[in-house]
């Protein structure tokens, strides 16, 4: 079935592929490669080409989605592009240390700032490679701690490396610790041992995990240095435990902005308020809530400026129901990024699924609608096959049709591929991202016809790249992408352009962590019509360099290169530097930096660059800041940017917060913009309580100790995973319990040493609705069992006559004890010794099998029978025989001593 699928799909686009796809309203392309292979702990930088289709000058904002806790270094200040015009955008990321190898979608959304519906998006796809570290594993850490107490832990640094080299440690806690080395010398293939000590908070008045993080840093290994990471999460129980809120709550949080800013000398105010929920509505959560609500509209006021929006989501595991403003979207080639007001609903039903929306654009005029279908079927967990079926009302209605497979015919293979059609034309689209061996490789397709009214029209876009592993530093890789539009050079257009474009480049990774890049990049532009307006010719060579150390990573790169154009024969140089960072001086303040510098175009140069940051300046304050110029020679479009935000926490859940920007611009028909939301911003969560919590139960309790008759302080008691502390008295409780079986267990270090709980622990609690239970656990000095199996054989003493005496000890046989309700079990060691150490006053039984005993011997007693008290600690001694008749025993009876 999943072949036959993949294999109809791929036929839908060969059939069509040599079909021909006018322009979309807001086209972004990659202006270099599209496959980018990378490590962790490297800072990526790539530009786009952003071109403005419409028929007037916009403004446009850009936002770039990254995979989870990676770090954007370049900023999206906004934009503005006349018609027909292109923009080169530098696009720069922090991969971080702990992502994983594997392949990852980094997604460039570019939307009209007045009309978020006029958009356009790329994804360019990174992969991040395997990269070898030093080795520290958590060897030891307590499992829980009373606030206020010390705790240490243990951890284990590995050299895997085929060098000896120096450690350095670094402990990230948010305790004080003490360790008791920070540096030291680890030999190939050693390992070393090293302690921390915590000192924890004893105000603490709820339960936490706490998080110790070492590092380990290879100061003079010769292949460059490297770096590892574990951590510990250990849960500090306060004394008192908080209250427990009897009531499942819809978590809210309300916003209140004020902006302030200058309007003809004038100072004016406006006000907005932000009010969003997320969460579920019965303790089951299975169903899911979310709302957010933001108002009134103040987006012609301020360069701070923020539509009003207001939007309501519901859904469960087999259906959904969202409402109001966001972006919906249905696939690539019908719509992949509509921001409109409407409704959607899903049904998932079994391999079955069902999507539906409508929506209207809120800010284009004239005004735009869109209504879809999905229907799906899901083969397994990797191959999905769906038809996309949408309506579009703009200056007419329109109707299109699309059958979309999300396949993976192999394990190294992801297939994404549709086929669509219109009434009057048809589209297709297929990506390929695998690997062979070690090569990587991706392959993107896109045609649409002239008349298509999907989200292409009327062009055809072709791109492939491969990177492939030559030896173990060494990659090659190569790019080939060719666009064009207006297909069939229709005169009435403004242009018919045909743009191709190839690189073959090299990296090489070295011994110090040192990453050196060359390529060769061509560039070839032209108009087909019958009068073109551009025709040239781009060649250019780069040269990168890129470093990671402890606390920097910065990428820089030079181009260098000709343009020729074939319209005027002139030919001009091309030249352009590009520098971006990621760095975190200090613990917690990370800073990125950027620049860019480019000479092209006829001569015109531009120069970017930013800076943005942020940190903390006392505990519960921040500072962030974030700062760009853009500088163009001989032009008034010069701008200035800043962006500075202070935040600080007046109280518990209760933040206040400063945010300015201010732009400056040369052009003096614009004037400058400053904005400032002051005084007024805070933020105040709170839970809206939806029900009570059904089937509350509670557990009381006391620990004492038998012997004094009064309770034992800060003995920590564990329910299942709930934990609670003794008071003064010996009391703890556990509030608010649903109904059901638990676990009661007390933990042995906290009792004393050689105490033991009366009753066997864990006990199991059984808690009815509503019920109040109450156990007590008693608490005495343990005892102890010991003794020696000895072996005897006989010794002739005279003729005919023989003597027994001691020969050897038994080692390994098996020594049991019970008490009816605890059994357990040990093993003699070599000199035949056994012990049994904390066991509860009772009568016990102990047996000694005869399972490991010498040929023709036995034991003279396998079986003793006493009662343990309080502190008793007994020895035993177990006689094994030889057998004969006839034999004179020189010393009879068993030996029962006590200590």
């Amino acid at each position: 079935m999943k072949f036959f699928c993949t294999c109809v799909l791929i036929l839908c686009i060969l059939i069509f592929a040599s079909h021909s796809v006018r322009a979309e309203e807001v086209s972004v392309r990659p202006a270099e490669q599209e496959l980018i292979e990378t490590g962790p702990r490297e800072v990526v930088t790539t530009t786009l080409r952003v071109t403005n289709n419409t028929e007037k000058r916009r403004e446009f904002a850009a936002q770039v989605m990254l995979p989870e806790r990676w770090q954007l270094i370049t900023t999206e200040f906004p934009f503005e592009l006349g018609r027909g015009e292109s923009d080169i955008r530098l696009l720069s990321f922090f991969v971080p240390l702990k992502t994983p190898a594997g392949s990852y979608t980094v997604t460039y959304i570019v939307r009209d700032k007045d009309n978020p519906s006029i958009s356009g998006q790329y994804s360019i796809s990174v992969v991040v490679v395997p990269v070898a570290r030093l080795n520290v594993r958590l060897l030891e850490q307590p499992e829980y701690v009373i606030a206020g107490e010390d705790y240490s832990l243990s951890f284990v640094i590995s050299n895997n490396s085929n060098t000896k080299t120096r450690i350095e440690l670094k402990v990230e806690s948010s305790y004080p610790f003490e360790i008791d080395t920070q540096q030291f010398l680890l030999g190939m293939g050693e390992s070393k041992t090293v302690n921390i000590m915590i000192k924890t908070d004893k105000e603490l008045n709820r339960k936490m995990k706490h998080r110790v993080r070492l590092t380990a840093r290879a100061l003079d290994l010769e292949k460059g240095k490297l770096t590892a990471t574990s951590s510990s999460w250990v849960d500090i129980i306060p004394k008192v435990m908080g209250v427990y809120d009897s009531y499942h709550r819809l978590p809210v949080k309300i916003n209140l902005r004020n902006i302030m800013e200058k309007e003809d000398g004038e100072r004016k105010h406006h006000l907005q308020m932000e009010i969003s929920g997320s969460g579920t509505l019965t303790e089951k959560r299975k169903k899911h809530v979310s709302f957010f609500l933001r108002g009134p509209n103040i987006s012609n006021d301020s360069t701070l400026r923020q539509h009003d929006e207001y939007r309501f989501s519901f859904w469960t595991k087999t259906y959904g129901i969202h409402l109001g403003d966001r972006s919906y979207s249905l696939s690539p080639l019908t719509e992949s990024s509509f921001y409109g007001r409407g409704a959607e609903g899903s049904i998932n039903a079994g391999n079955f699924t069902f999507k539906t929306f409508h929506t209207k654009s809120r800010f284009a005029e004239p005004e735009k609608e869109r209504t879809a279908a999905y229907f799906g079927y899901h083969i397994d967990d990797d191959n999905e096959m769906g038809i996309n079926i949408l309506k579009k009302e703009e200056n007419s209605e329109e109707k299109i049709y699309s059958l979309r497979g999300l396949l993976k015919p192999h394990k190294n293979i992801n297939l994404d591929l549709e086929y669509a059609r219109d009434e009057d034309d048809k589209a297709c689209r297929g990506e390929v991202l695998g690997h062979v061996n070690k090569a990587l490789y991706n392959l993107r397709y896109i045609h649409a016809g002239p008349h298509y009214s999907g989200a292409y029209k009327d062009m055809e876009y072709k791109s492939g790249s491969i990177i492939v592993p030559v030896w173990k530093n060494l990659r090659l890789n190569a790019t080939y992408r060719q666009e064009r539009h207006n297909l069939n050079l229709d005169p009435t257009l403004s242009s018919a352009s045909k743009e191709d474009f190839y690189k073959l480049g090299s990296s090489y990774l070295f011994k110090t962590g040192t990453n050196l890049s060359l390529s060769y990049e061509n560039r070839k532009r032209k108009d087909l019509l019958p009068e073109p307006d551009f025709d040239y010719v781009e060649e250019t060579c780069r040269l990168g360099l890129s470093q990671s150390f402890q606390r920097l990573s910065f990428y820089s790169s030079v181009d260098w290169g000709k343009r020729k154009d074939n319209l005027s024969g002139e030919t001009s140089d091309l030249k352009r530097y590009l520098f971006s960072a990621f760095a975190r001086p200090f613990d917690r303040i990370p800073i990125s930096i950027y620049s860019q510098y480019s000479d092209d175009n006829n001569g015109k140069r531009r120069m970017t660059a930013g800076i943005n940051g942020s940190f903390n300046i006392e505990r519960g304050t921040s500072l962030s800041f974030n700062l760009k110029t853009d500088k163009y020679r001989e032009s008034i479009k010069d701008r200035y940017q800043a962006d500075v935000r202070l935040k600080h926490r007046m109280f518990k859940n209760c933040d206040i917060s400063v945010h300015g920007r201010h732009i400056s611009y040369k052009d003096p028909s614009r004037k400058d913009e400053t904005d400032i939301v002051l005084g007024l911003g805070y933020s105040i969560p709170f839970g809206i309580p939806l029900s009570r919590k059904m089937g509350v139960a509670t557990l009381r309790g006391k620990i004492y100790d038998i012997q004094k008759k009064e309770g034992i302080a800060r003995v920590i008691v564990r329910l299942n995973e709930k934990t609670a502390v003794t008071d003064k008295g010996g009391a703890f409780i556990f509030p608010c319990l649903k109904p059901g079986s638990y676990w009661l267990s007390v933990d042995k270090a906290s009792i004393g040493l050689n105490k033991v709980t009366v009753q066997k622990t864990p006990m199991k609690i059984t808690l009815g609705e509503g019920e109040e239970s109450c156990v007590e656990i008693g608490i005495v000095q343990s005892a102890n069992v010991c003794g020696q199996v000895i072996v005897y054989d006989f010794v002739e003493k005279k003729l005919g006559e023989k003597k027994i005496v001691e020969s050897g000890k038994l080692e390994g046989t098996y020594v049991e004890i019970t008490n009816g309700k605890e059994r357990y079990l040990r093993v003699t060691d070599e000199k035949g010794c056994f012990q049994f150490e904390d066991l509860r006053p009772a009568k016990w039984t102990l047996k000694i099998y005869s399972d490991n005993l010498p040929m023709y011997h036995y034991l003279k007693r396998d079986t003793f029978k006493f009662e343990l008290k309080p502190g008793d600690k007994k020895e035993i001694i177990a006689k094994v025989l030889p057998e004969e008749h006839h034999i004179k025993i020189i010393e009879e009876g068993e030996v029962l001593e006590e200590e």
